[in-house]
């Protein structure tokens, strides 16, 4: 885990970033009002106003369950970046071109500010950050470009199609979701090319603690979780993957 990890990537795999927090409200139903508080402020930034299939579902059934609950109602849309809203979850999503960690974190940062200055949140309960990649370096899409072996039967799996799903706790109290599909398939917003590869998807999670204030909270813990989540994607690339993707140690 000594492993020097790189500022950036030339070949950069990122799909999307989402970063997202969740709370519980000072009042019912509130997810009406914070859109409308974000879209008189950012609205040049996320011109669009998209409503979701969740807000036809009635709150009270919503709220009691837990599939449900932070699912987002209404989004804000921009150029390659969007703002979900829901009833206790706000989240905020840019697509590629990514714009690099010190950019998606001024957005949320100013996310943050405008959820405070609301005085709608009452509790923050968690943020995480998610990163999806896709490695689209081998034809068949192989595992051999992970820190990973899987076997069965005695046979080692490398290009037949699997898809694995674990946590992973570290001493950070972070919690890491990583999903891992091979071979995946997509397609990208504007882009009519099919993009194949090995789908690697990282959600780092952090727990906030209820008797300090949220917004203290998560700007004290936004860049540790931000390390946390890149150490635990460049441990799971073999070396030689890395330098494939063309690492960059300094700015």
């Amino acid at each position: 885990m000594g492993r020097k990890i790189p500022v950036k990537l030339r070949n950069e795999p990122l799909i999307e970033a989402v970063w997202e927090l969740r709370f519980r409200p000072k009042e019912s139903s509130v997810g009406e009002h914070l859109l409308a508080v974000l879209y008189k402020e950012l609205w040049a930034s996320y011109p669009k106003i998209v409503r979701l299939p969740m807000a036809d579902i009635p709150s009270f059934v919503r709220e009691q369950d837990s599939k449900l609950k932070y699912l987002p109602k209404m989004r804000l849309m921009g150029e390659n970046r969007a703002i979900q809203i829901g009833d206790f979850v706000v989240s905020l999503s840019n697509s590629r071109p990514y714009m690099g960690w010190k950019g998606f974190s001024q957005a949320i940062q100013e996310l943050v500010r405008l959820l405070h200055q609301s005085e709608l949140i009452a509790i923050g309960e968690r943020i995480s950050l998610k990163y999806v990649d896709l490695l689209e370096m081998d034809d068949p899409p192989s595992l051999a470009r992970l820190d990973l072996e899987l076997t069965m039967a005695g046979e080692r799996i490398q290009t037949a199609p699997v898809h694995l799903w674990t946590k992973i706790q570290d001493r950070e109290e972070i919690l890491h979701i990583v999903e891992i599909s091979c071979p995946a398939e997509l397609r990208l917003p504007g882009d009519s090319a099919r993009h194949r590869g090995v789908l690697l998807d990282i959600d780092s999670v952090k727990r906030l603690p209820e008797n300090k204030p949220w917004v203290e909270e998560v700007q004290r813990v936004l860049n540790p979780l931000h390390e946390a989540s890149k150490r635990i994607f460049f441990h799971l690339l073999t070396p030689e993957t890395i330098e494939a993707l063309g690492p960059i140690y300094e700015e």
